[in-house]
């Protein structure tokens, strides 16, 4: 009997996870697809067997709904009847997706504008591609492998298109401007109303609808912003990890840090219950906060729910709060990183059998289940972690930290199964905490792509994008780059390296014509280190310090910039800040690991 190598696609993948204006939006986006991928597999494995499939290498319990295993949204099996499978495979997953949508919408509290609306907007999310290339032998596989990847690609280039069902004259989704809101427009708060009406209309957009002031959802949003997972309700907002230094540093907190909290949580409660319920996260509760996501300790973020301002009671409580605990400032601020392993394409190329593609899913599979493993440890949450991929949240005193043990672990992994050229790059955005997280995402991706720029891979790179002045980039090895990041942060932490020699360094460079110039001119660039050297060496630091700023100096070059070298400092100098007031102690790599 005829054998067929049938590859199946299921989208839309990027552009629908990235249509979020929370982080819940994100996380359940992408678990979502993950759910619809896992979903479509399990089809396949009922009809064909499990071992028809080749990835993802999973048995018929892993592809359960709601199991931990992470499917990405392209199948790969073995089968004799393609037709049959790939039919099978798109019911399944349309099935699930039916059992989510019913879950989610019974969520609603409020009118919809139709509800028949809302199904036929969900229904007709999922994009669902399949092509067959038929081989008589093993030996032909990694032929047929090329010849079906070459034809996806043609079929995901012709999609289908037809004329939506559920057109009206509603406004359009907040989230991606495409579909319309199925929200009544009764629902928000007219101009000529008094401010009374109106903020009580925010709130009840809120409770029906988990909508924010003028949020328009369509029903796709909705399933998003209400749908539910049995392993996972909540997920962390960015403003959570952006106070994650502050969780740590309070783990201790007195009985009268704590009595402050409970009476703030307790003035917001009689004004807004809904909202304290509704901003709640999974993890272990915390001594002081238990389980109240950071969103409550910025008054920015109750601005969002009360529309005007905040109730002046709220507000006098969470101010004595910040007192008690000793808060001057909370860091807005918070990372997301995006990583992947390097070459996986090539790599999977070189596979030259199904059980050779097979056995490299599974070990993928197992890092997979590592990294969420990792992020958690470093108090950040995962919302994606399938086959090398990586999208994580992370407090700014621990991402670094965070994104070594993920590189360490891809490579351990890889060299233990024998794929000992594999190698793991990431980008990493620092975004403050109000930022659109639609900005936020690309920023993360930017920084990815620039991570796969540097020659040989196996990098990391960094953007900080600060509300006020321009974006700030750093790349490079991982062991040249986060480790001396750590190095020079630690010296900032331990008071051993002046704030302010970052900005002087760059002012010295600006008056000497500018990147431009000293790059063009080697008598102006051996002026720029010699005055470098310098203005390091008179400042108040360490002599360890010292050195290591001067190190770096010694190694200015067109590939190494006066640019880089400032950030790396400015960006280090952010790390340990956040380190601060965690009140942790970031630490320093031995001294034979510290590059430059």
């Amino acid at each position: 009997m005829t054998q067929y190598l049938l590859h199946i696609h299921i989208g839309p993948m990027q552009a629908f996870i990235a249509a979020a204006r929370r982080t819940r939006d994100l996380w359940f986006g992408s678990w979502l697809m993950s759910e619809l991928s896992k979903a479509a597999a399990h089809g396949v494995a009922e009809q064909a067997g499990e071992n028809s499939l080749i990835f993802p290498a999973a048995t018929l319990d892993q592809l359960k709904p709601e199991t931990e295993l992470a499917v990405a949204n392209k199948i790969v099996a073995i089968v004799t009847e393609p037709e049959t499978v790939a039919k099978t495979a798109e019911t399944a997953m349309r099935q699930r997706l039916n059992r989510l949508m019913e879950i989610a919408l019974s969520e609603v509290k409020g009118a919809l504008q139709t509800r028949e609306i809302a199904e036929k907007q969900i229904a007709d999310l999922p994009e669902f591609y399949w092509v067959a290339v038929p081989f008589s032998s093993p030996n032909e596989y990694k032929e047929a492998r090329a010849k079906a990847e070459s034809l996806l690609a043609a079929r995901k280039n012709c999609r289908n298109f037809e004329q939506p069902t559920w057109g009206n004259h509603q406004p359009k989704s907040s989230l991606d401007g495409n579909r319309e809101s199925v929200i009544p427009e009764s629902a928000y708060r007219p101009l000529n109303e008094s401010p009374e009406k109106r903020n009580e209309k925010i709130k009840l957009l809120y409770r029906n609808y988990h909508a924010r002031n003028a949020e328009r959802l369509s029903g796709v949003d909705l399933l998003k912003r209400l749908g539910k997972s049995s392993r996972q309700q909540s997920f962390p907002s960015t403003s959570h990890m952006a106070v994650m230094p502050i969780r740590s540093r309070l783990l201790e907190g007195s009985d009268e840090i704590k009595q402050a909290w409970r009476a703030y949580i307790d003035a917001l409660t009689e004004v807004a219950g809904d909202l304290v319920l509704s901003e709640q996260v999974t993890e272990e509760p915390h001594p002081v906060f238990g389980r109240a996501d950071g969103a409550l300790l910025f008054e920015s973020r109750l601005i969002e729910y009360f529309g005007n301002e905040t109730p002046i009671n709220v507000h006098q409580a969470l101010r004595e709060f910040y007192k008690k605990a000793g808060i001057d400032t909370v860091c807005p601020y918070y990372a997301l990183l995006m990583g992947d392993g390097d070459s996986m394409g090539a790599t999977i190329n070189g596979l030259a059998t199904a059980e050779a593609h097979r056995q490299f899913s599974q070990t993928l599979a197992g890092f997979a289940g590592q990294a969420g493993e990792i992020v958690a440890r470093h108090q950040g949450a995962a919302v994606y972690t399938g086959g090398d991929d990586v999208l994580a949240i992370l407090p700014l005193h621990t991402m670094l930290a965070c994104a070594d043990e993920l590189t360490n672990a891809f490579r351990q992994m890889m060299q233990t199964k024998g794929y000992n050229k594999a190698t793991f790059s990431a980008g990493i955005a620092i975004c403050h905490h109000l930022e659109p997280l639609e900005d936020a995402l690309e920023l993360a991706r930017k920084a990815e792509k620039e991570a796969k720029s540097v020659p040989g891979k196996n990098a990391l790179a960094i953007i900080e994008s600060k509300r006020s002045g321009a974006d700030r980039m750093v790349k490079g090895k991982w062991v040249d780059l986060n480790w001396r990041l750590l190095d020079i942060a630690d010296y900032y932490q331990r008071q051993q390296l002046p704030h302010g020699l970052a900005y002087q360094l760059r002012e010295m460079a600006m008056r000497l014509g500018g990147e431009t110039a000293v790059t063009n001119d080697e008598t102006l660039h051996n002026v720029l280190k010699a005055e470098a050297e310098r203005i390091v060496k008179r400042k108040e630091a360490s002599s360890e310090a010292q050195a290591l700023v001067i190190r770096m100096v010694h190694q200015l070059s067109k590939q190494y910039p006066m640019t880089q070298l400032v950030n790396e400092l400015i960006i280090a100098n952010t790390i340990a800040q956040a380190a601060e007031q965690s009140r942790e102690t970031l630490g320093r790599p031995e001294p034979q690991e510290a590059a430059i």
